[in-house]
């Protein structure tokens, strides 16, 4: 028999996530953890890389907190594609955020989807709309969505 309490945060007992969510919660999720993801590396991890008087344990430990943004990163993707995506656009933003976190790393696919993602971007320029909608209140868009910048994602 489920528990009656659920923490804080937490799906309710024995209902997967993607029961509870509906898309746009999950993508606002999703993009809020990216952020914070995204952000930490650009501030803290790349500079410690450069900076020589930080000692190795401290750049241990500011890998261990990338690392660890990076699973909630992934672990709210893994939420996203769990929810039914409402329309064709969010489809296709589904498909760009797991060719970006997961499947890039993947060298025998990533040829293959990239020319996918290509074309959708082609024959649909205004799924994008989806992509560069505004973030949650205080939360910075990823570099690599920004409007302004031809729409090519960086390999890490």
């Amino acid at each position: 028999m489920a528990d009656d309490s659920v923490a804080p945060g937490s799906s309710p007992a024995n209902i997967p996530v993607s029961q509870t969510l509906s898309w746009q919660p999950a993508l606002d999720i999703y993009r809020a953890a990216a952020a914070r993801s995204d952000s930490f590396r650009a501030e803290r991890l790349r500079p410690a890389y450069t900076n020589r008087k930080l000692s190795f344990g401290k750049v241990s430990a500011i890998e261990t907190e990338a690392d660890r943004l990076w699973e909630v990163q992934l672990d709210r993707l893994y939420d996203l594609i769990a929810v039914p995506a409402p329309d064709w656009r969010a489809l296709c933003a589904k498909l760009e955020y797991a060719y970006k976190d997961y499947l890039i790393f993947e060298l025998s696919s990533r040829e293959v989807v990239d020319k996918l993602l290509a074309d959708m971007r082609r024959l649909d320029l205004l799924y994008t709309s989806i992509l560069l909608t505004e973030a949650p209140q205080g939360v910075k868009i990823p570099f690599w969505l920004s409007g302004s910048q031809k729409r090519r994602i960086p390999l890490i």
